[in-house]
């Protein structure tokens, strides 16, 4: 994978606008957790097999408020995810909801259960080569 002209550029801007979105999701969806904690920093090796591609990519925990059901809190996220210009779908796992959005290339993904309060947010964006 040679190193594409622009790449950097265009990594950045998409890692930025997903830290964006991400941090809007988790102070309206889990407000009480630790934003400080979200690590979106630097593009990282999406694998040793390819060296020279990076992405963006993060996971983080937060808790939904104890007021605020598993069902509302999928519902609110989608809706959104979707105001905001995402492809949402929605999957059922064991005691738990997925939702998946794209948008640009980037990938976002919440875990809701439905019997703890927990929200798992996973991100990435896609891979760009840059320089070794």
């Amino acid at each position: 994978m040679g190193e594409v002209p622009g790449a950097r550029a265009e990594l950045d801007r998409l890692g930025n606008a997903l830290r964006t979105q991400l941090l809007a999701l988790i102070t309206e969806l889990t407000p009480d957790a630790d934003r400080t904690l979200l690590f979106l920093d630097e593009p990282t090796p999406v694998d040793d097999e390819h060296p020279s591609a990076h992405h963006y990519a993060t996971t983080f925990r937060g808790k939904r408020p104890d007021s605020v059901t598993a069902a509302d809190t999928v519902r609110h996220a989608a809706s959104l995810l979707a105001n905001s210009g995402w492809e949402v779908s929605e999957s059922r796992e064991v005691n738990r909801t997925l939702i998946t959005a794209y948008r640009s290339g980037c990938t976002l993904e919440l875990r809701i259960p439905d019997h703890t309060p927990t929200v798992l947010y996973s991100a990435t964006t896609p891979a760009f080569p840059l320089p070794e």
